[in-house]
């Protein structure tokens, strides 16, 4: 069986992204040969890369439709086997599904944490 491939989305912020690598350290440990990339924000790239816990550090920038679209594109290609959601909120969790990952984790309308959300 391959190793699975994971999109890990955390896109921001500095005490978000830091209370995120207990995780990802502990998915690494489960899937040593997986292939994880994170999507973050560009201004989190570097404190992400540092970490070294991801196998590529992707960024998109979530107010600009051109990046978006870049990295839906990109997600795509990809072909994850597997989205992982820390952000829990709509513009994190619509680059998986928009990206076509069939199985996303993380996500759910019931603990959604945005304004206004039924």
């Amino acid at each position: 069986m391959p190793e699975p491939r994971f999109l890990v989305v955390r896109l921001g912020s500095l005490g978000d992204i830091v209370h995120t690598f207990p995780a990802v350290a502990g998915l690494r440990e489960s899937f040593p040969e997986a292939e994880i990339v994170w999507l973050t924000h560009p201004r989190w790239k570097a404190l992400v890369e540092s970490s070294e816990l991801a196998t590529d550090v992707w960024e998109t920038e979530t107010r600009s439709y051109q990046s978006l679209r870049e990295i839906i594109g990109r997600i795509r290609k990809a072909h994850f086997t597997t989205a992982i959601d820390y952000q829990g909120l709509w513009k994190s969790s619509a680059l998986p599904f928009f990206g076509g990952v069939s199985r996303r984790i993380g996500f759910s309308s019931q603990t959604v944490r945005e304004f206004g959300v039924p």
